[in-house]
């Protein structure tokens, strides 16, 4: 479902036109230097990009924001209604609709992107700055309101990570400066989770909007509070197309809730269970990864019930040609607080992954067949006489070869449906 409030793009004109009604009852007159106030007035002149003269309207119109931006400690002190003309002004230059294109997700390589007009863009923030920080705190609250707000959130989804790095900046300033709107940009915030699980070419906000969140969580009395926010909201991120892009913070901020609550970390767990990729190898190396975190915060009585289902999965990717994903769930079997967690059930696990531990030594990957040695000499230390049982039996892993043969012809099996439903609704030539 789409989210309950969407914007189709900043929303900010017709505020300002207020904001400037209502501060005309503050001062009738501005005193600030007739300039200054062309100067203001000439930054809020469009450039047509078509224009052959549009090279030199640009660099005029940052000289002409530097020359506002030298002049702003006194600026700043001067009249409420110019005050209102600057912070048009700025809105006028960094707030826009951010549209991604297709190019930025699917590219085989991560593409170097610059906001249009940065070096304009980039001043603006810099005035907007020293604006927030000396401006009245009253005049500052009729200025910024919930659209502002909302419009420079927006921003985040830029794909140009200076641009996404400044707002951010913007967006502390606000919550330190102005405590009343504090829950308005916690809002704001959530609202780039709700954006991205309608579009997923949202997804550059994710990673700003998580890190605000795990400093938030840090700083307050209560986290736990948020816990239905962060099963409903955050903790899914895990089953989206692009967790790879901020799989660091989301494992930070995860952690940080299961290791509050065994029972947020039992619900992480099924979670993942339920949502275990398939196909995906940056999905499947992250929720590997994860598993060391989460494994030292589940409930101790539940270790035994969970067994089967997770090493099943653990070895069914110990089994991919994937080298990232056999590295990650090599990483797992050898980890010792993993292995502290698991060690008194190693007569119920091993017989589960050291089969697929021995195809991995096999891998096409020279570096990943180095890895599952140091693995073997891991779990040898752990429980010898478990493991030279298991290797010597010649029946299990005849066992397991049949397992696997079965498996291929389940994945043969699937394939060839996916391929009959593809030519069916895209017959040859139906391609444009």
């Amino acid at each position: 479902m789409r989210p309950s409030s969407t914007r189709s793009g900043p929303q900010f004109t017709t505020q300002s036109v207020k904001v400037r009604s209502n501060l005309a009852t503050i001062s009738e007159s501005s005193s600030l230097p007739a300039q200054i106030i062309e100067m203001i007035k000439s930054c809020k002149n469009k450039i047509d990009p078509k224009s052959p003269t549009a090279a030199q309207e640009r660099t005029a119109k940052k000289e002409l924001l530097e020359k506002v931006l030298s002049n702003m400690r006194d600026i700043v002190q001067l009249d409420a209604i110019v005050l209102g003309e600057l912070f048009e002004m700025v809105c006028l230059i960094i707030l826009r609709q951010i549209d991604v294109s297709d190019i930025y997700l699917y590219s085989d390589s991560k593409i170097s992107i610059v906001a249009t007009n940065w070096e304009i863009v980039n001043v603006a923030h810099q005035i907007l700055a020293v604006f927030i920080e000396n401006v009245n705190q009253s005049i500052s609250y009729q200025l910024m309101g919930k659209d502002f707000i909302y419009s420079l959130v927006d921003l985040l989804k830029s794909p140009d990570p200076n641009e996404r790095f400044t707002v951010d900046g913007q967006l502390m300033r606000l919550f330190d400066v102005l405590p009343k709107y504090r829950q308005i940009i916690i809002n704001a915030y959530q609202r780039q989770f709700e954006l991205y699980y309608y579009d997923y070419k949202n997804y550059f906000a994710i990673n700003t909007c998580l890190n605000f969140f795990f400093k938030y969580f840090q700083t307050i009395n209560q986290p736990l509070l948020y816990t239905d926010f962060f099963k409903r909201l955050i903790f899914p991120l895990f089953s989206t197309p692009f967790v790879s892009e901020f799989y660091t913070v989301l494992n930070q901020i995860s952690s940080f809730f299961e290791s509050r609550n065994p029972e947020i970390a039992d619900f992480c767990f099924k979670y993942l269970m339920d949502h275990w990729p398939i196909t995906d190898s940056n999905k499947q190396a992250a929720y590997l990864g994860h598993m060391i975190h989460l494994s030292a915060n589940l409930q101790i009585t539940n270790i035994p019930k969970i067994i089967p289902k997770l090493f099943s999965k653990i070895s069914n990717c110990l089994s991919s040609e994937n080298f990232k994903v056999t590295s990650a769930a090599l990483m797992l079997c050898s980890d010792q607080s993993f292995l502290f967690i698991f060690g008194p059930f190693a007569d119920k696990f091993l017989p589960l992954i050291m089969p697929s531990i021995e195809k991995a030594s096999r891998h096409w990957n020279p570096d990943v067949a180095a890895v599952c040695n140091d693995t073997v000499k891991i779990l040898y230390n752990m429980n010898s006489s478990l493991m030279k049982k298991i290797v010597s039996d010649q029946n299990f892993v005849k066992k397991f070869e049949e397992e696997e043969a079965k498996n291929e012809k389940i994945k043969e099996e699937i394939w060839r449906i996916i391929k009959s439903s593809a030519e069916a609704r895209y017959p040859p030539g139906g391609f444009i």
